[in-house]
């Protein structure tokens, strides 16, 4: 891997884009401190949201939150391509965010309001962490999700 590999992002310009390069891929896994409407407009996460729908991207994502009031308009997304996995903190506390997807890693650090994201196309790397998620995703409990993405384990 050399340092073309490697690209920042910083501030809520750069958590966007991070968040518009995941709609082209086929599928996206997410370890996930909040939803993207925590940094973005709501207007520009469902943007975002339909393109994802549009074309067809699978997710899986990993969260502390037991809980989502709806969060998304766009119900197809939660519907047919949005899997959800609520991973108890004490089994591992989430705090910052990761993306896996093609051959590509990003790592968000989130300190408050200043988001930092670095962005790593490396195969070798995306296959060990998306190891490392598979681990942790069989591990979660699978919530009831509703209308618009509300969610709930309990």
């Amino acid at each position: 891997m050399n340092m073309e590999n490697i690209k920042v992002y910083e501030g809520i310009e750069g958590y966007k884009q991070i968040n518009l390069n995941t709609t082209k891929a086929k599928e996206l896994k997410i370890i996930e401190l909040d939803k993207m409407d925590r940094f973005l407009s709501h207007e520009e996460a469902e943007e975002i949201r339909k393109e994802l729908a549009t074309n067809g991207v699978k997710i899986k994502q990993i969260s502390n939150r037991a809980y989502f009031e709806p969060w998304t308009d766009v119900e197809e997304l939660p519907k047919k391509l949005w899997q959800y996995r609520y991973i108890n903190p004490h089994k591992l506390k989430i705090e910052s965010e990761i993306y896996l997807y093609e051959d590509t890693v990003v790592f968000c650090s989130i300190q408050g309001d200043r988001v930092v994201c670095y962005e790593i196309k490396d195969p070798a790397l995306k296959k060990q962490q998306e190891a490392i998620f598979d681990y942790f995703w069989h591990m979660g409990d699978i919530p009831v999700i509703g209308k618009g993405g509300k969610t709930s384990i309990f």
